[in-house]
């Protein structure tokens, strides 16, 4: 695992995110540090005319985690998610290229869980086809994969541009 800052938290939840190792590629131990980190981040959100805060963490091939929170603007249009924030936050840091991305983790406070929205699917898809995926609120958690929740993602090969 990559040297991240982890902060705590006071996420609990019933099934545990050691049962998450299984068919993911992804062990219990990085579970628990990107959910960990992903919290963390939601508690920097900027989020003044909603109040919805979102907090996001992407783990890359080499152990490292990125954060990122989601950013609002008085110019609503402008405003960024956070899963956009710390893939982003993976580039200018880390160097994040495609094939690198290996789990996203995405928390928020609402009752139910928040689903990337398109552009942010559109943006996991440019470093990972097919990824897992973690939503998770304060009460329960669920996992999803990249390739099922966006079939059709446009990449570098609708472009005919070389990987």
């Amino acid at each position: 695992m990559g040297e991240v800052s982890q902060p705590q938290n006071n996420f609990r939840c019933s099934d545990g995110a050691s049962g998450l190792a299984s068919d993911t590629g992804v062990n219990g131990a990085a579970w628990a540090a990107l959910l960990e980190t992903a919290w963390a981040a939601l508690e920097r959100a900027h989020a003044p005319y909603s109040g919805f805060r979102v907090g996001a963490a992407a783990l890359m091939s080499d152990g490292t985690i990125s954060a990122g929170c989601n950013v609002e603007n008085a110019s609503y249009p402008l405003g960024i998610c956070a899963e956009r924030v710390a893939l982003g936050a993976a580039v200018a840091n880390f160097r994040l290229r495609p094939g690198q991305l290996t789990a996203m983790a995405v928390v928020s406070e609402a009752e139910g869980l928040t689903p990337p929205c398109g552009a942010c699917r559109q943006t996991m898809a440019e470093f990972a086809r097919d990824i897992p995926i973690l939503l998770a609120n304060r009460h329960r958690k669920k996992l999803h994969r990249l390739k099922d929740i966006f079939p059709e993602a446009f990449t570098r090969g609708n472009l005919a541009v070389e990987a």
